[in-house]
């Protein structure tokens, strides 16, 4: 019975035992148990203060090594941190440096393709002008053949025209003749 229950104490009874058998009161120590619990306790609690001691001792060893981790790890961290600033640096001048190697690259192929376009341009010209050249040389030409030829059909007609006088001028001719032949035949 932890809690104690006053309601039920005998206030008439000044005995304790009375009410410790009746179980209406907690059982007390002796003097001598409540002194020698207490000797045991500080017992106790020496030998847990040496133990705390030893204990706090251990625990401020660990905390030296701890702090030593510490201090190691935060010079790594240092290192560390150095290390890669370097390797950024490194990386963003390899990056820069590839950049620039494309873009030389790029600009070397365009110019290379510039050159090329500008070569087939001059070529495609060229053969163009030597077409157009050579389409007005064969157009001359054919100029030239047809004015031969009209001057070749005046000439066949003039040759005509003459050649049909000429036959005229024969036939005539062979009509006087005949007339001649006849007049011979005739003077016979």
């Amino acid at each position: 019975m932890s809690r104690l229950n006053i309601s039920r104490i005998n206030k008439n009874s000044n005995n304790h035992r009375n009410n410790i058998r009746t179980r209406r009161t907690r059982k007390r120590k002796s003097r001598a148990a409540r002194v020698k619990s207490h000797l045991k306790a500080w017992g106790k609690k020496a030998v847990y203060n040496v133990s705390a001691a030893e204990i706090l001792d251990d625990v401020k060893k660990v905390l030296d090594g701890v702090e030593r981790e510490r201090d190691m790890v935060k010079l790594q961290l240092v290192d560390t941190e150095r290390e890669l600033e370097r390797s950024e640096k490194r990386y963003r001048s390899l990056m820069n440096k590839a950049h620039k190697e494309k873009q030389d690259v790029v600009r070397l192929a365009r110019e290379r393709w510039l050159v090329r376009e500008r070569d087939l341009k001059e070529q495609y010209e060229q053969r163009l002008s030597e077409m157009e050249i050579e389409c007005e040389v064969q157009e001359q030409r054919r100029l030239e053949a047809e004015a031969r030829v009209d001057e070749l059909v005046d000439e066949m007609e003039e040759e005509r025209i003459e050649a049909g006088l000429r036959r005229a001028e024969l036939e005539g001719e062979i009509m006087e003749l005949h007339k001649e032949i006849e007049d011979i035949y005739d003077d016979y």
